[in-house]
């Protein structure tokens, strides 16, 4: 798959119903998003084979693996996450707050709908595991929490 190529999806998928698209040509895969409220449509092209996949994912669950016995809060579901209800307002917490069993962390998008992510322990924000705005995957850490 070429720019050209790339570029014909982008306007064949701005014209179209579709509220998103997936395509996987040889290894190289092109993604296209209209669900998001908060951006704009999201376009993402990857090219990868088999080795760095896994090579990828080892990294990832070695950034993402808790640093002592702190406790990782894991997205309850698939989704696009924020750490603020809206862009024009503050973040629920961040690293080093206080954070209270049953508060709101952050919001998951799914299927436009917006659902609270809310904490099952007391305890401080010791980091953030993903980025504001970025796609999360069922049962993938957000939040490594200092429980009390």
């Amino acid at each position: 798959m070429n720019e050209k190529d790339i570029e014909k999806l982008i306007t064949k998928f701005d014209k179209s119903n579709l509220q998103e698209l997936k395509v996987d040509e040889n290894g190289q895969q092109v993604y296209f998003s209209k669900i998001d409220s908060h951006s704009k449509p999201v376009t993402h092209v990857e090219k990868s084979d088999v080795g760095d996949e896994k090579k990828a994912k080892k990294e990832n669950l070695q950034l993402n693996a808790p640093t002592n016995d702190n406790y990782q809060l894991k997205a309850p579901m698939v989704g696009i996450l924020y750490f603020a209800p809206s862009p024009e307002k503050p973040d629920f917490k961040k690293d080093g707050d206080r954070v209270e069993k049953g508060e709101t962390v952050c919001v998951i998008e799914a299927m436009k709908m917006v659902n609270e992510v809310k904490s099952p322990i007391s305890g401080t924000i010791v980091k953030r595991l993903v980025d504001n705005g970025s796609m999360v995957e069922y049962n993938e850490p957000v939040y490594e929490i200092k429980e009390d």
